[in-house]
């Protein structure tokens, strides 16, 4: 299929000349193009081509099979989700998966990780896709930020829109493109800046200091249908009054029937009260339809308003609509309002604004009616000087986003001082182990300016009678819960939340079961999740977060066919929920499922980088990581999961995998990681299960400690963990107490006789170090962190894919083996 006819085919547009150089020639570094030029589709539909449609096998071959859109904005991932389902439907292309980085509408659907091969297409903001890359998920599993960090550093195209607007991301994400060339990668990977108000400049950073060449319109790119956009006007006019209740007036007074009349204020607390006023001016007057839309809603919620702010107008006598919005409209969302009224704010936002007003030029008088806001924030005074001086040169004139553009290029804007991730950063980032006191290492001054870090917060009703660790009630935090708010006013807002007998609560990921401690305004961090009681107030779902508001909150309820996250976000230290499958399933016969499933995943993914050595060590990890299951304390547990009238039947079964008993149980040593175990027994057998082989034995046993994300890079124990009173005096580890002994096993046809448990690896350094060993790996030049991160998630994977689907299960204790 040629490419004019496959993009028509998704879109009902033939492409612009520029959009086809893309198919031709490759996604670029960089696209400098006007806002309405269609730099979405372009992109998407540019890349999908070269990956399954486009006549040259090599560059098929050659294209990374996952695409990955991040966006500074949560109201961008749903409409750029929504255009991209929609042109996949008409295309016809039901194999590829398209997944978002951030909860949404009762839903996280982490099934991307499960598929490394398949081509995909994940849509999240900036905060969601950065901080994975970063090895630090906001709102995802510790234990799983190993896996999305080795996934999304393998085989992926990275598309940065709306530069302007990203902040430290940007110098960020230029950081990581440069050190995974430095470190190496096990599949190619690259990236793609685009934005229509680009400063080249601020693409150099130390690691990444050259500018690359950017994709612009040519003459030959004003066909009929673009030049249309390109030559849309909008007249420029002031008002002098910018108090909340003045902008109220003239959005009500300028508002023209039938048509969206957009207001775009400057803070989030700003357009709460423009919204409220326009509201009470309006009246009982059955006027046009009002919404306020910004960052800080749930978002079931958002989603809503955005569905509705998209909505065409009601043609014929329809009064139209009025949206208060923040910046969350500036960067791409595809309305066109025939009045825009906006705060003045730097030139390359105001550039962005006046795109959203007559966009595909199809009003004709359309304004925008700008005011200077009573302060500067969030920007700076200098900038909004300048941007105000620019705006009263152009009073009364009519002006095309290109001219705008130009302009823009004589309008300095200050270059924000912002810390810029080093080396030394990224290798620390590395360790994913729980600090002992609740800290871990901040990311989020790389990926938000230090005015827009967020807490995420959840409103539940409190358990009756409430202890800690299960103080609410509806079980694992959802996503679908959780409202971004900036952690300068949680800390305000929790000061009195916490003077409340419920309090404030956060995941305790060093618990014996799912539970939460106490959170106070001192422990708070960006990122953290922090759940309170739905009468703390705080929150409404017409106007979103709103510190002010007493009311209770209404509390998300979970719907039935939601896709909740593989892996709950607070899961502890002890949780190994996939033991619990149903099915009951010998060791040796998972052991030869995962082998199994490693071979199959190591042939969809398309992991060019590694080398055999580094597949040899998948293959063999999976095979044997979950030997250490064979200690009697997993063996005790899946027992005592069965009912007591199987216990016998299910005894004689051992050695086991998986549960298919009625109960879920905890290990009676608090902590106890079957995983560690294994990566011992590795250690104590090297003999028998390697021999003469040529395998690297410790990247061997590295990826099978690692295969739950609990033991990596270094072997501890739990604060407060204590041996059992008869070991009393013995080191002990996440429950795994030294001097025991694990029963003879045979594992994929060798015996192995039984083997005491040593943790002299606990020394930090040393020859016998489990430390210096997992470093070693780290910063061996042929894996480095991206590769190595990798071969875990590989090896993960297959983990998963074999409990998923065992190939024999016992289907009764009572009746043998099916």
């Amino acid at each position: 299929m040629e490419f004019s006819e496959f993009f028509e085919t998704a879109t009902g547009n033939p492409p612009y000349p520029w959009q086809r150089r893309i198919a031709d020639a490759g996604l670029p570094e960089v696209i400098d193009i006007e806002t309405g030029a269609g730099k979405t589709a372009g992109v998407v539909l540019g890349w999908l081509y070269r990956l399954l449609r486009h006549p040259d096998q090599a560059v098929r071959a050659g294209t990374p099979a996952w695409l990955v859109f991040a966006l500074p904005m949560r109201s961008l991932v749903d409409q750029t989700e929504r255009a991209i389902g929609g042109w996949l439907e008409r295309l016809d292309a039901a194999d590829v998966g398209v997944y978002r980085l951030l909860g949404g509408e009762g839903r996280l659907d982490s099934t991307w990780r499960e598929n490394p091969g398949r081509p995909t297409i994940l849509v999240g903001t900036v905060d969601m896709v950065l901080s994975r890359a970063l090895m630090r998920g906001y709102a995802s599993s510790r234990w799983t930020w190993p896996v999305e960090y080795g996934l999304l550093h393998a085989g992926c195209h990275y598309v940065f829109d709306e530069v302007q607007l990203l902040g430290p991301a940007l110098p960020t994400s230029r950081q990581l493109d440069a050190f995974r060339r430095e470190f190496g990668v096990a599949a190619p990977c690259s990236s793609t800046w685009m934005s229509a108000t680009l400063d080249p400049v601020r693409l150099i950073t130390v690691d990444n200091p050259t500018v690359p060449v950017a994709e612009t319109l040519q003459e030959d790119d004003r066909c009929a249908g673009l030049e249309r956009r390109l030559s849309a006007t909008r007249r420029f006019e002031e008002r002098p009054d910018g108090e909340p209740k003045a902008v109220a007036a003239v959005a009500i007074s300028e508002h023209r029937p039938e048509t969206l009349t957009l207001v775009v204020v400057n803070t989030v607390r700003r357009a709460r009260e423009v919204y409220a006023e326009v509201k009470k001016q309006l009246g009982k007057d059955p006027g046009p339809e009002l919404a306020l839309l910004h960052s800080r809603f749930r978002p079931a919620d958002r989603s809503k308003i955005v569905r509705e702010a998209l909505r065409a107008v009601v043609a014929g006598d329809g009064p139209g609509r009025i949206l208060v919005a923040t910046q969350v409209v500036e960067a791409g969302i595809d309305v066109s309002a025939a009045t825009l009224i906006t705060d003045a704010a730097p030139w390359s936002s105001i550039v962005q604004r006046s795109g959203r007003c007559n966009r595909a030029g199809e009003f004709t008088g359309a304004r925008v009616l700008w005011v200077e806001p009573p302060q500067a924030l969030p920007y700076s005074d200098d900038d909004l000087a300048a941007s105000v001086e620019e705006l009263r040169s152009l009073e009364g004139t009519d002006v095309t986003s290109t001219r705008l553009r130009e302009r823009g290029r004589e309008v300095v804007e200050a270059e924000p001082l912002v810390p810029v991730l080093r080396r030394r950063d990224l290798i620390d980032l590395f360790d994913t182990s729980p600090d002992l006191v609740g800290n871990d290492i901040d990311v989020a001054r790389f990926i938000r300016a230090d005015g827009d870090t967020d807490v995420q917060v959840a409103w539940r009703e409190p358990a009756p009678d409430g202890q800690e660790g299960e103080w609410f009630t509806g079980g694992p935090i959802r996503p679908d819960e959780l409202c971004r708010v900036s952690i300068g006013d949680a800390r305000t807002w929790l000061r009195t939340v916490l003077s409340q007998p419920s309090g404030a609560w956060t995941p305790d990921h060093l618990a014996t079961r799912r539970a939460w401690r106490r959170v106070d305004t001192f422990t708070l961090r960006p990122g953290s999740i922090v759940v309170v009681a739905s009468a703390a107030g705080g929150y409404r779902p017409e106007t979103g977060w709103d510190g002010s508001s007493k009311l209770p909150v209404p509390v998300v309820i979970e719907q039935q066919e939601a896709v909740v996250e593989t892996t709950p976000i607070e899961e502890t230290t002890a949780d190994d929920p996939a033991t619990f499958t149903g099915s009951w399933v010998g060791l040796d016969d998972h052991l030869a499922d995962a082998e199994q499933c490693a071979y199959e995943l190591l042939a969809e993914a398309r992991m060019t980088s590694l080398t055999p050595a580094q597949i040899d060590a998948v293959v063999r990890a999976a095979s044997l990581h979950d030997v250490g299951k064979a200690h009697d304390i997993f063996q005790d547990t899946l027992l005592r999961s069965a009912r007591e009238d199987e216990q016998e039947n299910v005894r004689r079964l051992a050695p086991l995998a998986k549960s298919g008993g009625s109960r879920r149980t905890r290990h009676r040593q608090p902590h106890f990681r079957h995983e560690l175990v294994s990566a011992l027994m590795l250690g104590a057998h090297e003999n028998e299960l390697f021999g003469a082989d040529d395998i690297d034995r410790d990247l061997v046993r590295y990826l099978v400690a690692a295969h739950h994300g609990r033991v990596r890079l270094a072997i501890r124990s739990v604060p407060g963990e204590a041996p059992p009173r008869a070991q009393a005096g013995s080191r002990i580890a996440l429950g795994v107490v030294e001097g025991d002994v694990v029963p003879a096993v045979t594992v994929r046809g060798t015996h192995l006789e039984p083997t005491t448990l040593r943790l002299d690896e606990m020394a930090l350094g040393g020859a016998t170090s489990w430390t210096a060993m997992a470093l070693g790996l780290r910063d061996r030049e042929d894996l480095g962190p991206f590769r190595l991160a990798t071969l875990e998630a590989l090896v993960r994977v297959a983990d998963w894919r074999a409990s998923a689907t065992p190939a024999m299960t016992i289907a009764s204790p009572a009746r043998g083996s099916s």
